[in-house]
């Protein structure tokens, strides 16, 4: 799913520094994709948090904490996703022409169906 949402699906992230422990620090504050279905979201949380786990294995410097935040982001909408990938919420408030230009893709995604699934049991 992250190669075909690519790096235009993915949220945009600004630095800050956050004081942790009396300490400051810098983290990287992730912002909302509009535009993504909610349980993609979830889906990608899932992802990272196995990937910090594997992380946690390896030497080399630790990265920065990502936090999640409520403010939106500036990541335009990738073109061509599958249909599923997309809020409906969010699609009911885009123009029909700004619609067709998306050329969303009419192919399911039966691997993400099958994985958010399994998520909530």
């Amino acid at each position: 799913m992250v190669q075909l949402l690519g790096e235009q699906g993915m949220s945009s992230e600004e630095e800050d520094m956050m004081e942790v422990d009396d300490a400051q620090m810098l983290v990287y504050k992730v912002k909302v994709c509009i535009w993504r279905e909610p349980s993609v979201v979830e889906y990608l949380r899932f992802v990272d948090a196995q990937a910090a786990v594997f992380r946690k294995n390896q030497s080399g410097p630790t990265p920065h904490p990502r936090v999640r935040t409520s403010m939106a982001g500036s990541s335009k909408a990738p073109c061509g996703l599958p249909q599923s990938l997309y809020s409906r919420e969010w699609l009911r408030k885009q123009t029909p022409n700004y619609i067709r230009e998306l050329k969303i893709s009419k192919e399911t995604f039966g691997l993400f169906k099958a994985a958010t699934q399994r998520m909530s049991l």
